[in-house]
């Protein structure tokens, strides 16, 4: 018999963790393993937030989990803004899935971020009346399976031209090297490094960078460490002078790297364009390493520069749900006419809340 069980606690998630990591999800993407979402929990949650990992057992064998967190009257994805994408983690068993989300939708409301299409939590959007596809957004992909120099052929003129500009640009004002730092004697100050060179520019002054928040601040410190133990990070540096002037945090993982966090000097001029020089030699160094693809993350408003390297997206929905109870029906109504007012430009006297 199918029993439903609710995980508030990091160790008692620890115990968890083999089973976890065997899944389809996890053994293919490094933000669907059970490190991934601890990191999160342990970095992220505030004082009024509470862990709430759902898991289907049937004999006390895990059959399918989903990791949540209550915020207020709110569950929601155990996720982060560089998440690339969120799901639920199962064996495989259909009714386990279905058990599993046949316990969601009777909570008040949900909100799960960045979900493919394929998973059983969209599926339950097409089913269910509580529960909509709240939006979409779009996250890029390159494609490193012909190596660099197909890549190169297949980009715009422009982009060629400035690659070849912005890296004869950087050597006429002084030296310039590369490096990858994995090695944990380097990490702490390549880190600091390259968060203080995010700092210094638009995010800090927009209140975006790593360092103005806390919890971000915890997460990517602990992040560096968990995955510097397993061999995913891959911290790339461009210097000048040996000096940082663009920075990657990147994790490698299941032959595929993903991009957290870039970060480039603005004061440079801009035909030096540092961080598109960091990118060409970190995709080159994943070539010779046999990584087939480079995830770029979404792609919507300052993001979208992104597309000149590559035309190949993939979407990404977001899920709301309400419960069938009075208190999930009433929130329901109030989200639906936030949404009406905001399809008409919202209300003149300010702004209308959505989440």
């Amino acid at each position: 018999m199918l029993q439903t069980h609710i995980v508030d606690d990091l160790n008692e998630f620890d115990r968890l963790a083999a089973w976890w990591n065997r899944q389809p999800g996890p053994s293919s993407s490094v933000f669907l393993r059970a490190e991934w979402f601890r990191t999160v929990a342990a970095a992220t949650l505030g004082p009024n937030e509470r862990l709430k990992i759902w898991v289907v057992s049937e004999d006390d064998e895990p059959l399918a989990a989903v990791s949540t967190y209550q915020s207020g009257g709110k569950l929601r994805s155990l996720t982060d803004t560089c998440t690339e994408h969120f799901d639920m983690v199962h064996s495989g068993q259909r009714e386990a899935v279905d058990h599993l989300v046949s316990q969601l939708i009777q909570c008040n409301q949900v909100r799960f971020e960045a979900l493919n299409p394929d998973s059983p939590l969209v599926a339950a959007s097409n089913r269910y009346r509580g529960w909509h596809q709240d939006h979409r957004t779009l996250s890029a992909e390159i494609d490193l399976s012909g190596g660099v120099e197909h890549l190169m052929s297949t980009m715009g003129k422009n982009l060629r031209a400035n690659l070849r500009r912005a890296d004869r640009a950087l050597h006429e004002l002084g030296e310039v090297t590369v490096a990858t730092h994995c090695d944990r004697g380097r990490v702490r100050k390549v880190l600091a490094d390259g968060l203080a060179l995010e700092a210094a520019g638009w995010k800090g002054k927009d209140g975006f960078a790593v360092m103005t928040s806390p919890g971000r601040l915890r997460l990517f410190t602990k992040l560096a460490e968990i995955a510097g133990a397993n061999d995913w990070l891959r911290l790339g540096a461009l210097y000048l002078d040996g000096r940082m002037i663009a920075f990657n945090y990147d994790l490698e993982y299941a032959g595929r790297m993903v991009g957290l966090l870039t970060a480039y000097d603005e004061t440079l001029p801009r035909r030096c364009s540092p961080g598109n020089v960091l990118l060409l030699k970190t995709l080159e160094a994943a070539e010779r390493r046999g990584v087939a693809s480079y995830e770029m993350g979404s792609v919507g408003g300052r993001k979208s520069g992104k597309l000149q390297w590559t035309s190949r997206t993939s979407p990404r929905v977001y899920v709301r749900g309400f419960g069938p109870g009075a208190t999930g029906r009433a929130a329901q109504s109030v989200w639906r006419a936030q949404r009406w007012l905001l399809d008409r430009g919202g209300p003149r006297n300010g702004s209308v809340p959505t989440d």
